[in-house]
């Protein structure tokens, strides 16, 4: 009997998969039709062996890139290997120190650019592309930041992803991204009360007649539970040697994405459950054994990544005896019309077996695949160079030179020297050892120890001189490097900042190189969210006085429609100091008397001027030194007026505000029962009481327009001319008297 990785037989595991549907209409685990698989897709493609097609694909692909696969096994051991000398010494005695100038130029690199798409708040600015939605972009720009630090893979945030990231984008020279949205259950016993009733007779003392009693009492029992842990967006990183792209080095632009990954039995059949893949395919692969490790050049990579992080072998095996699953993203024609049509596809590589498969505009209806690639150096037709790959031989330059001088050193530091052979004394080397005395006729002439001399000076220049090409290609100083130079034109403030300004140009061209991926990345999260999240949504923000709002969507539409984002455009942006002195000038430039005498600065700008001063020097709660000053209220959307409510916080109905536009948009949520659904009875009240309070200032507004145009036509008539009529008034706030 076919048995799993831990000795269980695999029929168990099959029967266990059977027995857990039982959940899925109670519990809601099986998804909707629209994610579940086309059952005549699935058909077709097994008619055409798409199984096949696409484990050539990922075959193929890997031969055409194993030259630079194994290139990228070398590179990443001149940045990883801590331990085990890289090089073998020509002499027993020879240095074979390695100097780690790449991986020191690497991190500041690192440092730098991480910090440019991270530390910057918000990391970017949400543009609407119609003018219908310029209302809500500042809404959509709130979740989005919320998603990406905090809801995002499980309530963790994306930022490890992006440091990961972010460092193979630089040592490997291509790095990848992939999102997609998730859903996590656990299946455990829990314990619940419930109250049972008994019921028990006693004696009625006035009739002397037995009557029935009932009792009730709390019960404790087990019950079986799902529980849904998670449910929304998640990002991954995908490692170079566990993707292939064909045709085109763009994931968007080429005929096949193929990437592979590795599911446990336990997974494939939760996937089943969920009505996410085929359940006899899913059955085959399990009854056909577990994968083992291959012997082509990825699986080479990945051991040895392993074994230098304290892995053992027994480890790394076990981390691979899984199943090897190739997701496939491709074009292909599958009917008789002769139109590619983008499709998903999920194949066992051993079995050839399709477990799923899905059309890629069901799963985002922009078309667009979930993977976003950066590249550091490019090639045309070919992949990217990472930084080991651009300075290796300068590094092995200074290795070379330091090893160099190390050994002239000791070859002159420790004495050698010659001898007069005679009959008394053998022809052979004779160790020098402190405390000995070694006989000899003339010792002043029959022994010779040559002067050597300091010949380093070579060593210094050359390694100096390798220094500076490297800084100029990469554009790093000692000031990147947290270290202030003895002379040049880091003595004065003004050098300093010219040197930092120049480098920051050079950085700028890599960092957009990092932001135009990141950029397609934001907008398919946004697509996401627009899809699939869930109504009545509730997430938190920081408010205007630095405390937490938490805002509900209530429905989808809220967050529809097309966004560009806009991201911070060069690398000084993540310097901190540079911030800080920002934010200094425009404190300074605010605070001139004659400007808020003038009224060119109000009180409002002030505020803001201290807020982001504040918020530069890392001051997060502000609210605590400053307070925002009166009359000047900000002027909310309909929307943000609604979810202000919602959330419990005041809203001031002043003329200025679209009183108007409130009522009209609450009525229509009043008016759909799926909206006001996911509302709390407490959200109710409070919505229904500030409606009520609205249309008591909108009829307070149109009472004092009427009597404002009544004295008008008094006074026209009295002074005999005809005056402004009551619908020539302006409304209040937007109030309009037609709606």
């Amino acid at each position: 009997m076919s048995r799993n990785k831990y000795g269980k037989p695999v029929k168990d595991i099959l029967q266990s998969g059977k027995r857990s549907k039982e959940f899925q209409k109670e519990e809601g685990v099986q998804e909707s039709l629209r994610e579940q698989i086309p059952k005549d897709l699935l058909k077709k493609l097994k008619e055409l062996s798409m199984g096949q097609t696409i484990v050539d694909h990922w075959t193929s692909g890997n031969s055409q890139r194993a030259d630079w696969l194994e290139r990228q096994r070398k590179l990443e051991k001149e940045t990883d290997e801590f331990i085990d000398p890289i090089y073998s010494a020509p002499m027993t005695w020879s240095s074979t120190l390695h100097y780690p100038v790449v991986l020191t130029i690497g991190k500041a690199y690192h440092a730098r650019m991480y910090s440019a798409i991270t530390a910057v708040e918000p990391p970017f600015t949400v543009r609407a592309r119609r003018e219908a939605t310029v209302q809500q972009a500042q809404g959509v720009q709130h979740l989005m930041s919320y998603t990406i630090k905090d809801w995002a893979n499980n309530y963790q945030g994306i930022d490890a992803e992006l440091d990961e990231w972010t460092w193979d984008w630089i040592f490997r020279g291509v790095a990848y991204l992939k999102a997609r949205w998730d859903k996590k259950y656990v299946k455990f016993k829990d314990v619940q009360e419930r109250n049972e009733v008994f019921e028990t007779t006693r004696m009625n003392p006035e009739t002397g007649l037995d009557e029935a009693v009932s009792s009730q009492e709390t019960v404790e029992e087990e019950v079986d539970v799902i529980k849904k842990i998670f449910d929304g967006p998640c990002v991954e990183l995908v490692h170079p040697e566990d993707i292939v792209l064909i045709g085109s080095t763009d994931p968007q632009k080429a005929s096949a994405v193929v990437e592979r990954s590795y599911f446990n039995s336990s997974e494939l059949l939760q996937l089943v459950d969920r009505g996410l893949m085929d359940e006899d395919a899913v059955n085959e692969v399990i009854e056909s054994g577990r994968d083992r490790i291959g012997s082509d050049i990825t699986d080479s990579a990945k051991h040895d990544r392993a074994m230098r992080s304290g892995f053992s072998a027994a480890e790394a095996e076990n981390e691979k005896d899984k199943f090897e699953i190739l997701e496939a993203h491709l074009r292909a024609v599958i009917d008789n019309t002769g139109i590619d049509t983008d499709i998903i596809v999920w194949v066992h590589k051993n079995t050839r077996q399709i477990l799923r498969a899905t059309y890629l505009y069901r799963v985002m209806d922009t078309g667009d695949r979930p993977y976003f690639k950066a590249e550091f150096h490019r090639r045309k037709n070919g992949e990217a160079a990472g930084l080991p790959e651009i300075l290796y031989s300068l590094g092995k330059e200074i290795d070379a030179v330091r090893n160099m001088r190390m050994d002239f050193g000791l070859l002159s530091t420790l004495p050698f020297g010659y001898y007069r052979a005679t009959s008394s004394m053998s022809q052979e080397s004779i160790p020098l050892e402190p405390g000995q005395l070694i006989p000899l006729d003339d010792p002043q002439s029959d022994v010779f120890f040559p002067n050597l001399g300091n010949r380093t000076v070579f060593g210094f220049q050359e390694e100096q001189a390798i220094y500076t090409m490297i800084e100029r290609y990469t554009g790093t100083s000692d000031l990147m490097l947290g270290i202030i130079g003895d002379q040049g034109v880091t003595r004065t403030a003004t050098g300093a900042r010219a040197l930092v300004g120049e480098s920051n140009a050079n950085l700028n061209i890599f960092l957009r190189r990092l932001q135009r991926p990141l950029r397609q990345f934001y907008k398919y999260i946004l697509s996401m969210l627009q899809k699939k999240i869930p109504p009545g949504f509730t997430y938190r923000l920081i408010g205007e006085d630095g405390k937490d709002v938490f805002v509900t969507i209530p429905s989808r539409e809220e967050i529809a429609g097309a966004y560009d984002f806009e991201l911070d455009p060069n690398s000084s942006n993540s310097n901190p100091q540079i911030q800080l002195e920002i934010a200094s000038q425009i404190y300074q430039v605010t605070g001139n008397p004659l400007d808020l005498q003038m009224g060119i600065v109000s009180p409002t700008e002030r505020y803001e001027a201290i807020k982001n001063f504040l918020q530069a020097m890392g001051v997060k709660d502000y609210s605590r030194f400053v307070r925002k000053p009166a009359n000047s209220n900000r002027l909310f959307t309909p929307a943000e007026m609604i979810n202000r409510v919602l959330s419990g916080m005041e809203v001031d109905l002043t003329p200025d505000q679209d009183i108007a536009g409130f009522l009209a948009y609450a009525e229509d949520i009043f008016s759909r029962d799926e909206i006001l659904g996911q509302f709390s009875e407490e959200d109710t009240i409070r919505l229904v009481s500030k409606i009520q309070e609205a249309q008591s200032v909108l009829q307070a507004l149109s009472q004092q327009q009427a009597q404002v145009a009544n004295q008008a036509q008094q006074q026209a008539a009295a002074s005999g001319t005809a005056g402004p009529t009551p619908a020539a008034q302006p409304q209040a706030g937007g109030v309009n008297n037609g709606e």
